[in-house]
């Protein structure tokens, strides 16, 4: 592997990044609130990554992961509901 491969797979994976957050929110209609929470924690992840590939200092980049750990919990914590929700209405 030579040093550009690290940051080729870094830029892909941005780009996966911001592909899924549009497309979760163009499933917003069928997943609700949901659909934003995932899309900001898409977007988050790809942010992620490129401090990763500018070497950002460890503290922002350990700040960049705990809020998206905190964006996936309140995503689960909105799957639940909608799902007790959908299972109350029949």
């Amino acid at each position: 592997m030579s040093a550009a491969d690290p940051s080729l797979f870094l830029s892909i994976g941005m780009a996966i990044c911001a592909l899924m957050a549009v497309v979760s929110l163009l499933r917003h209609k069928s997943r609700g609130v949901s659909a934003f929470i995932m899309s900001g924690a898409f977007v988050v992840l790809g942010l992620d990554m490129y401090l990763v590939r500018i070497q950002a200092p460890m503290p922002i980049t350990i700040a960049g992961c705990v809020l998206l750990v905190v964006l996936l919990g309140a995503d689960f914590a909105a799957r639940a509901a909608h799902s007790a929700g959908k299972d109350s209405q029949r």
